[in-house]
């Protein structure tokens, strides 16, 4: 199994998770000039942004380590880019981590803030 195809299987094993934690699924792979977003969802009144992280092992290092700061940012960058198109102004927006290694689920609610 390619790269691509373990990061959908994980982003699809992400949605079935958070959906049985009460979140709605709005979309997945969302591009923009900006960048990706790997899973938008709703959480209540909070517009939930979350980033999919996928290691087989720890050899090459926890997941949490492929989300430094520079990625953040472009997170971030493309969930205003989102929150514009969609007209999501003053309410509340939400950036989650769902960090996989082999089946083994971390999931980070609030994980980073806005990187302007």
């Amino acid at each position: 199994m390619n790269n691509r195809s373990k990061g959908t299987l994980y982003e699809e094993k992400t949605c079935v998770y958070i959906q049985e934690q009460g979140m709605e699924l709005v979309t997945k792979n969302y591009s923009c000039k900006c960048g990706e977003l790997d899973i938008i969802a709703k959480d209540q009144d909070s517009l939930v942004f979350i980033e999919v992280k996928y290691r087989s092992s720890m050899a090459y290092g926890h997941p949490s380590y492929a989300i430094d700061y520079r990625k953040q940012r472009k997170i971030t960058q493309s969930a205003v880019w989102y929150t514009k198109e969609v007209r999501w102004i003053d309410r509340p927006v939400r950036f989650d981590v769902a960090l996989w290694t082999g089946n083994q689920l971390e999931y980070h609610k609030g994980a980073f803030n806005y990187h302007g």
